[in-house]
């Protein structure tokens, strides 16, 4: 039998003080009336709540704007510019550091790629090396680090179980790498789940409740899914592994141990592999042409009519289809956003997937749910890397103004 945990004053207190910012955060300028009407908390607790983070610097007042019933009421609005937090990204073959506000508005940007064959601890260096430029170039503004990393992500232990065409990564424990190496907090997550935050706070399909699923195709394959606000994890952080879902139970042996998994077929790095070893028998396709073609060469062949292209897009979007079907039936989820690298794919890909999806699937479901794109333009893990450390810090104003 569950255990059942009452909640004291101090903690409906933070939970308010954490919802209000959280509105803020996602609001250009409110009123008290507007917040309080949101929250459904009583305007006094609203005024309360306001006055405290104004005297602590969180928040400040800009001035009259008109209510939704014409009243003329004071503006508030979070002081994002005070207080910023880097995001990192750790992917298979590269990395990303970034420089964001607490509205999630990115300042600063720096990509850096592995070196073929690289000892996985000089990559951490790296990436250390550019958070403690960002941090000594601050004057106290940074006040948490988000870190995005591939999966399977073992948060509890904090090791990556398996990180495909990049071993040695199990052996190293990213909590002792990381959460004692910087003077303020870091948070990781897995980055799919990363990036199903960024879609649910500010992606096109924003939402309030119900679930949405990060379907993220890069480097590898994973499916971050939020629910009701929340990252679904599992018990050890591993929920969402369909990568390595087998597609062929006779396929390909993958590094997992599994054969025939789904990222041994329609990943960035599969596509364009797959796409290679079949390259001498199409000897007029234009990625002849091209020394060290990528995905967007394919996908920019297909576009203008190359067969190669065009039959390994379709090949592509038949796998990724028949993920998304699976997670379909496991998550029952109101909106399926495709990220990352094999986003590019257009219309075609899209096209292809969707076909296949509705081909596995009940027509009731299919009918109601919403599979496209994501619309972010700057690198959506990253994004997603520094909205998990900004609701950390919105949800607790100590960790927020502590350093």
């Amino acid at each position: 039998m569950e255990i059942k945990k009452g909640r004291n004053s101090d903690y409906l207190l933070q939970a308010n003080r954490s919802l209000v910012l959280q509105i803020l955060a996602r609001s250009n300028v409110c009123t008290r009336a507007r917040i309080a009407e949101e929250t459904g908390l009583k305007q006094a607790t609203i005024t309360n709540i306001i006055t405290e983070m104004i005297q602590l610097g969180v928040v400040r007042e800009v001035g009259i704007v008109e209510g939704r019933r014409g009243r003329r009421s004071i503006g508030i609005e979070l002081a994002a510019e005070k207080i910023q937090v880097i995001a990192v990204k750790l992917g298979h073959i590269s990395y990303s550091v970034g420089l964001f506000d607490l509205k999630g508005r990115m300042i600063s940007v720096k990509e850096g790629r592995f070196q073929s064959g690289e000892n996985p601890e000089v990559a951490l260096s790296k990436i250390k090396e550019e958070v403690w430029d960002l941090l000594n170039k601050d004057q106290g503004k940074i006040h948490g680090i988000g870190i995005a990393v591939p999966g399977p992500f073992l948060k509890k232990e904090g090791t990556i179980a398996l990180m495909t065409q990049f071993p040695g990564w199990d052996s190293l424990n990213l909590n002792k790498e990381f959460l004692k190496e910087f003077p303020v907090p870091v948070y990781i997550e897995h980055g799919a789940n990363a990036g199903a935050l960024a879609e649910w706070r500010y992606g096109k399909y924003r939402r309030n409740q119900g679930v949405l699923v990060n379907f993220l195709a890069g480097e590898g394959i994973g499916a971050g899914i939020v629910a009701d606000g929340q990252v679904f994890g599992g018990s050890r952080g591993i929920a969402g592994e369909v990568g390595h879902i087998s597609l062929d139970i006779h396929g390909e042996k993958c590094d997992c141990g599994n054969r025939g998994c789904m990222e041994l077929y329609c990943s960035a790095l599969s596509f364009v592999k797959n796409t290679r070893n079949i390259l001498p028998d199409y000897p007029e396709s234009c990625l002849n042409q091209i020394d060290h073609f990528t995905h967007l060469d394919i996908f920019k062949g297909a576009d203008k009519g190359d067969a190669l292209c065009i039959k390994m897009v379709k090949q592509a979007g038949f796998y990724i289809g028949c993920g998304i079907a699976a997670v379909v039936n496991i998550y029952d989820p109101d909106v399926i956003v495709i990220s990352d690298a094999m986003s590019k794919g257009g219309a075609l890909l899209l096209t292809e997937i969707k076909k296949t999806v509705k081909e596995r699937i009940l027509d009731v479901l299919y009918e109601k749910i919403i599979i496209d794109y994501t619309d972010f333009s700057v690198n959506q893990i990253l994004y997603g890397a520094a909205v998990v450390a900004i609701d950390q810090l919105l949800g607790d104003i100590k960790e927020l103004l502590q350093n």
